[in-house]
């Protein structure tokens, strides 16, 4: 970042490419409902909180089938990082530039988990205030969802078709990109 006084010219530059934790863990991820509701999915134990109305009400922990990581795991995550792209953003005085840049792929494999964690920290919120949490499973399986109510119960499993990704709600439609 070169910076100056005041109408001087400044330029910053942010590079995004991703990675950092480790492959197949879980971290807590939260979405927000249609109404102002925060479900924060909680890893530790797989539960929800809900904040509602500035109250958090925590769910019970949902029990998660651990799945252990394969050879075929590790194989596909550093197959998708050689395929990866990172993102650099420019800002110029004023002039902002988005370019795709490659990602590094020097440096030493991670330390992957024994077991994958009990979801992959995709968390979406549907119009009805439900959440939908995609969950770690076996390698080859298709994208699975845990639709958890605002209870903290899962209140049904989705399993979508396979090369599939869950974009987003409309009106009693979810939208999918395969």
């Amino acid at each position: 970042s070169r910076g100056g006084r005041a109408g001087g010219d400044e330029v910053r530059v942010s590079v995004r490419v991703g990675g950092g934790a480790t492959p197949f863990a879980s971290t807590d991820a939260y979405a927000v409902t249609p109404a102002g509701d925060v479900a924060v999915v909680r890893a530790r134990d797989y539960h929800v909180d809900w904040i509602t109305r500035g109250r958090t009400v925590s769910g019970a922990p949902i029990p998660f089938e651990k799945v252990r990581v394969t050879d075929q795991d590790r194989k596909a995550w550093a197959d998708a990082r050689r395929n990866a792209t990172g993102i650099m953003m420019t800002n110029d005085n004023g002039n902002r530039r988005v370019q795709s840049v490659p990602t590094p792929q020097d440096g030493p494999p991670p330390d992957f988990p024994e077991f994958k964690g009990p979801f992959a920290g995709s968390v979406a919120a549907a119009p009805n205030g439900q959440v939908w949490v995609q969950k770690h499973m076996p390698f080859g399986s298709p994208p699975t969802y845990d639709v958890i109510d605002q209870s903290g119960k899962v209140a049904s499993r989705v399993v979508l078709p396979k090369n599939t990704r869950l974009l987003g709600f409309g009106s009693g439609t979810v939208y999918l990109a395969r």
